[in-house]
């Protein structure tokens, strides 16, 4: 011990060295935090800091200012020995331009800090940016990344000891929601998943999860349970080009609405698949799409359980493309299990709150009998991305019909053609179907009252 002590003070190293020493005796020195402990008479709170002094000047002369210093230089100068887990090169330019594609990111969870150097891409990203890091903080290279971060980057980073499997939710207790999460600590099936879980404490419905190590076996198999489970959905599996590999996914979290829960009801009772096997609406979309060319991608709003792929399913396989969209996660899940193709993709949103992907044709079958006027209105509103529109729905039998309006999620029989929408075309078409009347519209975008 007294040997080291000679040689780390001969090089210059002595200060730092001797803090962390200090503090891992629990022995407080000057302004730098590096512990957390519990107020007097308090509970512990594992994201309380204690401040611990140690002299601010830098462990030899010759080093840089804090803002002018980088973390591996840093580490270097210190003569650190990482032992485990560090973002290679190539991991580290994909999370940068990620940043980038994402500016409205400010408040980041950072499960697993280890030697810091997520963190500094973080920080680096905008001046904006606050991490709160979680690690148990085993490592005296984890201290001395810590050091850093504190000095260089002072009020846009926290520190919290401990085990994330206890302090994410104390932490979470009393603190506002997250803009991303982070997560590469443990890697076993356990402690992935209970960080998974834990995060959505501090997660809405925008906040972004990227999970990193998704090419560890437990890793990947703790992401894909909370998948199947409805936790999560993963938005993009990424990799880096590089000899050690890395593999992660971008997820969010799932918030089930109340429309998703009422369509998940409707398709579990087989509500919404009385109208499946409309051949009059088939046979006429087969004839849209051959007699116009210039019809490339098909948007299908409430695709429901895929029959439009599925009985159209030679029309994909060339030069068109479609998308089926709808709002019940475990249709979306099997449909693009069953029937995904290069050219034939299904996704999972909300028809009242996200906007359309761009298309030639959107088609909304079976789909506005059961919205507002506000919800169809918001729909129709973004009919400029298509050239065509096509509506089919039940209409009332009455030669006197009348529209009223529903909350969202109800049912009545809609006239497209009548108050408030008034929609004119020259193929409007009425036809029979399972003891009910349908109207069909084929319109285009430009035709349409609000254009």
């Amino acid at each position: 011990m007294l040997k080291n002590w000679l040689f780390l003070s001969c090089c210059g190293l002595l200060l730092p060295l001797q803090a962390l020493q200090r503090d891992s005796l629990n022995v407080p020195s000057q302004k730098v935090n590096l512990s957390l402990v519990p107020k007097k008479n308090a509970k512990p709170s594992p994201y309380k800091k204690k401040k611990i002094k140690i002299k601010t000047q830098h462990a030899s002369k010759g080093m840089e200012s804090w803002s002018q210093l980088h973390l591996d230089d840093y580490l270097s100068q210190m003569h650190a020995s990482i032992t485990e887990g560090y973002c290679t090169s190539a991991q580290a330019a994909i999370f940068r331009q990620r940043l980038k594609e994402l500016p409205h990111i400010r408040k980041v969870i950072e499960i697993g800090f280890n030697a810091g150097y997520s963190t500094e891409i973080f920080l680096e990203a905008s001046p904006h940016i606050e991490v709160v890091s979680f690690d148990i903080n085993e490592h005296l290279y984890t201290r001395l990344g810590r050091l850093f971060m504190e000095k260089k980057y002072s009020k846009r980073f926290l520190f919290v000891e401990g085990d994330s499997a206890r302090t994410l939710p104390e932490y979470s207790k009393s603190h506002s929601k997250v803009d991303l999460i982070y997560i590469d600590g443990g890697h076993s099936f356990a402690s992935c998943f209970a960080d998974i879980q834990n995060g959505q404490r501090l997660s809405d419905k925008n906040t972004l999860l990227w999970i990193n190590s998704y090419n560890y076996e437990d890793v990947k198999n703790a992401v894909d349970f909370c998948v199947r489970e409805g936790l999560i959905e993963i938005i993009d599996v990424k990799t880096a080009s590089d000899p050690d590999y890395r593999c992660w996914v971008e997820a969010k979290y799932r918030y089930n609405s109340e429309l998703e829960k009422i369509f998940s009801r409707m398709y579990h009772y087989g509500i919404r698949q009385e109208s499946d096997k409309d051949l009059f609406f088939t046979k006429t979309l087969q004839s849209i799409l051959h007699s116009h060319d210039e019809i490339l991608t098909i948007v299908d709003m409430g695709c429901g359980n895929a029959i439009l792929a599925r009985e159209l399913f030679s029309e994909f396989q060339e030069k068109r493309k479609y998308i089926g969209i709808d709002i019940v996660t475990d249709l979306i899940q099997k449909n693009q299990l069953h029937y995904g193709s290069n050219n034939i993709s299904f996704v999972h949103q909300d028809y009242t709150e996200n906007p359309l992907p761009q298309g030639d044709l959107l088609i909304c079958k079976d789909l506005f009998n059961y919205l507002s006027y506000s919800d169809i209105s918001k729909i129709l509103s973004e009919s400029n991305k298509f050239k065509y529109l096509l509506l089919s729905h039940e209409v009332q039998s009455s030669a006197k019909r009348k529209n009223f309006d529903i909350q969202t999620g109800g049912f009545r029989p809609l006239d497209m053609t009548l108050e408030p929408f008034h929609l004119q075309s020259k193929t409007i078409s009425h036809y029979p179907l399972n003891q009910s009347l349908r109207q069909l519209i084929f319109i285009t975008s430009a035709a349409l009252p609000h254009s």
